[in-house]
């Protein structure tokens, strides 16, 4: 596959849109952690000497699988997409093992409120089931969402922890390959997923003369292979 970065056709406002940001769901809000007895020890850490907590301990004062109010009680639930993708996780069958950034990110919060690696469930969600407005059963999904104004009115979300571009795959060979300018990309069909940010960059950004979207990234990437669409918009690590 072959990979346009958005940017290089004149975007640029397209980084401003994909955020990627951790999604707290249950009891590890900022409030939640507060109300489950987290607090400051009031003695201020100084950025350059971070301490790393042994196994089993936390590093934030008063917080513990004990006094956290979590999913299932002792134990911290974290929502993962099926399938997941390099470069953010490294094995789908076991998303958690510390490899590929949002995995390594997962270890590292369980382990700054005290969980060990046993201690950490893990709960296979869709994007929709993730962002939606209904109950969940999990307790924090950290999983590539863009933070929108939308979002924020059914899910509290954390600060951004990476900024990315969006970019358009095709496949090796093909016309839509070798585009170079923004024309060139409006004559394809572009594909995404439903609900995504990436979809609303090929509506109300690329405006091509076709599109489609699919209920999860998956089936995009499916669609592409499948010569479906000609190519995919998707962020620009996840190709």
């Amino acid at each position: 596959m072959d990979t346009l970065s958005l940017p290089s056709l004149g975007l640029p406002s397209l980084r401003r849109a994909v955020h990627r940001i951790a999604l707290f769901a249950a009891a590890l809000t900022v409030t939640g952690m507060a109300s489950a007895g987290c607090g400051s020890s009031g003695t201020p850490q100084s950025e350059n000497t971070p301490s790393i907590p042994a196994a089993g301990s936390a590093a934030i004062p008063g917080c513990s699988p004990s006094t956290l109010e979590t999913v299932t009680p002792g134990k911290i639930t974290i929502g993962v997409d099926n399938p997941v993708y390099p470069p953010w996780f490294n094995d789908n069958s076991d998303p958690i093992d510390g490899n590929g950034f949002e995995s390594a990110i997962d270890l590292a919060i369980a382990k700054e409120l005290g969980y060990t690696p046993s201690q950490i469930q893990v709960k296979r969600v869709t994007f929709s089931q993730a962002i939606g407005p209904a109950a969940r059963d999990f307790d924090y999904d950290l999983d590539e969402f863009s933070i929108t104004k939308a979002r924020e009115q059914a899910v509290d979300f954390s600060a951004p922890y990476y900024n990315v571009a969006e970019a358009i795959v095709a496949m090796k060979g093909t016309p839509a390959a070798s585009a170079t300018t923004l024309a060139q990309v409006r004559q394809l069909k572009l594909g995404a997923q439903s609900g995504s940010t990436d979809q609303e960059t090929i509506s109300d950004v690329i405006k091509p003369v076709s599109s489609a979207f699919y209920g999860s990234n998956s089936l995009a990437v499916q669609a592409l292979k499948n010569g479906q669409i000609n190519g995919l918009v998707v962020d620009l690590p996840t190709r």
